[in-house]
């Protein structure tokens, strides 16, 4: 148990072709990034084309991943249930992360996909409890309002791309962001904040 750990995690929304995913790769891929190992879950399969690198498809290759610091699963052989696979994931990561040193981090694509009303219990656990294990994490979804709120109040940066979900819109005004600016977003343009702080920065992706 890592009880010193400062709990950190960073959410990242907009529309699909926006940039959201790109965003998430250069983040893991930055030596800034302080991890010992990135666990990541893609079911899609866009975030390890966009990292260039191989994802495990079975247990055995994700224990042949681990010492690399790249431990990237895509579900699609071993699971018909993406929801199931997810949580299966996150436990994995949290056992792994128990017995590593330093921080490390969890990465999943299109969240929404896989916790819209209800997170599993070991999403849940990543999520509430990954600091215990010097686990941070990292999650893309087409829209905050469209993921479990369990999940999104552990958000301590919140990024977005250029979204028109009402819903969305509601999200991102109740913590400080401009909703005029976000839908003025030309594609590959992005508006972070930090959600302990204030401070707010932008930028682009393309």
């Amino acid at each position: 148990m890592q009880v010193n750990h400062r709990p950190y995690c960073v959410g990242i929304e907009g529309g699909s072709g926006c940039g959201k995913t790109t965003f998430l790769a250069r983040l893991l891929l930055s030596p800034r990034t302080p991890a010992t190992c990135r666990f990541i879950f893609d079911h899609v399969g866009a975030l390890t084309a966009r990292l260039g690198k191989r994802a495990a498809f079975t247990l055995d290759g994700l224990k042949a991943q681990l010492p690399t610091g790249w431990v990237i699963f895509n579900p699609s052989r071993e699971f018909t249930d993406d929801v199931e696979a997810a949580d299966w994931f996150a436990r994995f990561a949290m056992v792994a992360s128990d017995a590593l040193p330093g921080r490390k981090i969890f990465a999943i694509d299109e969240l929404q996909d896989l916790a819209e009303t209800s997170a599993t219990k070991n999403l849940k656990l990543v999520f509430n409890r990954g600091r215990n294990v010097g686990l941070d994490v990292a999650y893309i979804t087409q829209s905050f309002a469209e993921v479990d709120r369990t999940l999104t109040k552990q958000t301590k940066e919140a990024v977005t791309f250029k979204v028109e979900c009402e819903g969305a819109h509601h999200w991102l005004r109740k913590r400080g962001f401009n909703v005029a600016a976000v839908l003025a977003l030309p594609l590959g343009h992005y508006i972070a904040r930090n959600l302990v702080t204030g401070g707010m920065a932008s930028g682009r992706v393309f």
